[in-house]
């Protein structure tokens, strides 16, 4: 129920996203208010009622005032001067007491399911506060068949977005054009048994702040950055059907409305102060194709940002990615080119590439040369200093996948009809199970969303549940166990969704129907057939089932059942213990122990089949040792997993008061092989087990 408020909000101060806390407080506590409120409560009456206050005296003046209308009321919140909480509450659940006036402490933690009626009297700039304030009355109780909301609706735009989270309700986000629809007289999408009563006058009210242009944007950032605790990236407001375009024109750039919004910090204010030029070419550079926008995004997907690249490789990465996009591979396959996209070699594609978003880049823009070229490398200009790189990466970024996300946009308009839709989902692992990641509406728009009926290749029907960036379920229809680990597996093998692998499915819309088939798949190397041979086979007269226990870690170390791949990961294993071998000149400490490592990524220095002496890792960066890791393939990683040696490489970026892994890549010693690149959804899944010593006995 939204009731018009009689405070006028123009006159209290607004300063960063809140209202000033003592003039709100001084004109909420009006009698007028209050007199507007006891009408509703008489109009719609409950049992147990919360009140939500915006200060302590406001909670004792709506209690004082309730109790001389000759409602039992208590004041309750943190600090001296209210009443007793845990007698309050119970009271409250007795019904011995109809209305608690409460401050922030119960927006969480309480538990009175019986509570049919709340009342916010206060207005609430936080969306995560205003449905913990709404969810206290939410709880089933017995004989509880509805919950009653009062809330005033004030001259101000922050009741006009308390709009925007009630019609958001039924789990879609809800837009500016959906509170319009609804001022219009459409009904809105709530969940079942949901009502939204809102008074006339407080309709008359709310039109007026509804907002076009520039201002929708700006007022959907400061709503989503309410819901993230974040601000909003420029892609994620193009995901909610908002122009970022409009924000910087207005403001001058991105950024410098987002300082105006007091949403920088310390390090971002300097790298605008110090590099607003370099952000302002990102943000405005002509965009007539996407590729110099995937030229950056190559640079940041590879850590090369401040590293400068082989063009030939680089090329190379940059003619797959677009191909294996849905929307940008557009760019290279219509019209006419000069190149056969698909088929040129190598050298041919690298020539056209340079000729066009390479050459752009090293041309002068805003007054300055971004990149340079010596040969066959390509890097970055920039002098940054080393404390602002990973906010300048970072801040970089943002204004890229905004771009992107805005051109990909733009595209859509010229798509194919939905009945010749197709895209790619992409094999990788979490929990210890292949699943498929799959391109967003955004990105891919009409792709299915929530259970959808799909042929397999060998006429079958299966159920596929979509959700937001993925599909994590799949079974044959009728049936309800997720089938979709062993359904990959069988197309792919056991190395199905595992780093270092790239198998992918096809999803095609072909007369109303979706029909998937698994695509020729890669993987970067296969282990020599040595890997299928047990550890304990390996180490012939070296292994020792027992020694002396004065001889543990002293001159041996214990031996573990399992096989480390110098290439992928190894055999599926759970390492135990099946001996002791011998260490000569090396001073030993509990915690050693001895594997065997088959292939040969890490030649020279750990020949195949060779056993070799690990130490746990030292505390610190890893970064450059030669590691052993586990891939868990278990629900618990104490269950085992897969195995694999390599030098562990990572780079980080800034992240609050800490740092955090943006990539992980581990990394072969023998060129003739890739490295494995750690993606964020399989990286929660490695384990470092130890850190490569040396070779014991490379003669096997």
């Amino acid at each position: 129920m939204g009731i018009r408020d009689t405070v006028d909000f123009d006159q209290i101060p607004w300063r960063n996203g809140r209202f000033d806390q003592e003039e709100l407080e001084r004109l909420v506590a009006q009698s007028e208010r209050m007199d507007r409120l006891w009408q509703a409560l008489a109009e719609h009456p409950g049992q147990r009622t919360i009140v939500f206050c915006c200060s302590r005296r406001h909670a004792v003046f709506a209690r004082d005032w309730l109790r001389a209308k000759g409602v039992s009321s208590a004041a309750v919140f943190s600090g001296e001067g209210g009443d007793s909480y845990g007698r309050s509450l119970e009271q409250l659940r007795e019904g011995k007491l109809e209305t608690l006036c409460v401050v922030d402490m119960f927006n969480e933690g309480l538990d009175v399911p019986a509570v049919d009626r709340v009342v916010m009297l206060r207005p609430t700039e936080s969306k995560v506060v205003f449905l913990q304030q709404l969810g206290r009355g939410l709880r089933a109780s017995v004989g509880k068949t509805r919950l009653l909301v009062i809330e005033f609706v004030g001259n101000h735009r922050i009741f006009a977005q308390r709009m925007l989270h009630l019609l958001s309700l039924s789990g879609d986000t809800a837009s500016w054009s959906d509170l319009r629809k609804w001022l219009g007289g459409a009904e809105p999408v709530l969940p079942a048994g949901c009502l939204l009563d809102v008074e006339l006058d407080a309709i008359d009210v709310l039109k007026q702040f509804l907002p076009t242009g520039a201002t929708a944007s700006v007022e959907a950032y400061r709503g989503m950055r309410d819901e993230l605790g974040r601000r909003p990236m420029p892609a994620e407001l193009i995901a909610r059907g908002y122009n970022p375009g409009t924000i910087s024109r207005s403001a001058g750039s991105w950024f410098e409305f987002v300082a105006e919004e007091g949403d920088l910090d310390e390090l971002e204010q300097q790298v605008v102060a110090s590099l607003k030029d370099w952000l302002k070419t990102v943000e405005t550079t002509s965009l007539n194709k996407s590729y110099k926008m995937v030229v950056l995004r190559a640079l940041l997907d590879q850590s090369a940002f401040f590293e400068s690249v082989e063009l030939p490789q680089f090329a190379k990465q940059c003619r797959r990615y677009m191909l294996e996009h849905p929307i940008l591979q557009r760019d290279l396959l219509q019209g006419n080119h000069a190149v056969d996209h698909h088929n040129a070699s190598d050298e041919e594609w690298t020539a056209w590439w340079i000729q066009w978003p390479i050459d752009r880049w090293l041309d002068e823009q805003n007054g300055q040369r971004w990149f340079t070229r010596k040969g066959d490398r390509f890097g970055l200009s920039i002098e940054c200093a080393e404390e602002l790189r990973p906010d300048l990466e970072a801040m970089t970024e943002e204004l890229v996948d905004g771009r992107l996300a805005r051109y990909i946009q733009s595209k859509r308009l010229k798509e194919v009809s939905i009945n010749e839709l197709s895209f790619t989902g992409k094999v990788s692992h979490t929990s210890g199970r292949p699943i498929l990641f799959v391109p967003t509406e955004t990105q891919q728009p009409g792709r299915p969303v929530g259970p959808t009926d799909v042929q397999l290749p060998d006429g079958s029907v299966w159920t596929f549940k979509f959700v937001k960036v993925a599909c994590n379920v799949a079974h044959p229809v009728g049936q309800s166990k997720n089938q979709l680990p062993d359904l990959l597996r069988r197309w792919f093998g056991k190395d199905a969704g595992l780093p270092g692998t790239d198998f992918h499915v096809r999803f095609d819309m072909e007369d109303g129907s979706w029909r998937v088939e698994p695509v020729e798949a890669s993987v970067v190397s296969e282990e020599s057939p040595e890997t299928q041979e047990t550890a304990a086979q390996g180490f012939g007269a070296m292994l020792q089932p027992s020694i002396a226990n004065s001889a543990k870690f002293t001159t041996h170390v214990p031996v573990y059942d399992l096989v480390a791949a110098a290439g992928t990961f190894g055999e599926e294993g759970i390492p135990e213990e099946i001996g002791w071998v011998e260490v000569a000149g090396h001073k030993l400490k509990p915690g050693m122990f001895a594997a065997r490592v088959v292939g040969e990524s890490m030649q020279p220095r750990i020949p195949s089949g060779s056993v070799c002496l690990f130490r746990p890792c030292p505390t610190g960066s890893r970064q450059g040792r030669l590691v052993l890791v586990q891939l868990n393939t278990h629900a618990d990683p104490e269950d085992g997993g897969r195995y694999t040696v390599k030098r562990y490489h990572s780079t980080k970026r800034a992240a609050d008061d800490s740092w955090e892994h943006q990539s992980i890549e581990l990394q072969p010693l023998n060129p003739e092989y890739p490295p494995i690149e750690v993606d964020e959804h399989v990286a929660s899944d490695l384990r470092v087990l130890g850190e490569f010593l040396e070779v014991l006995d490379a003669s096997l």
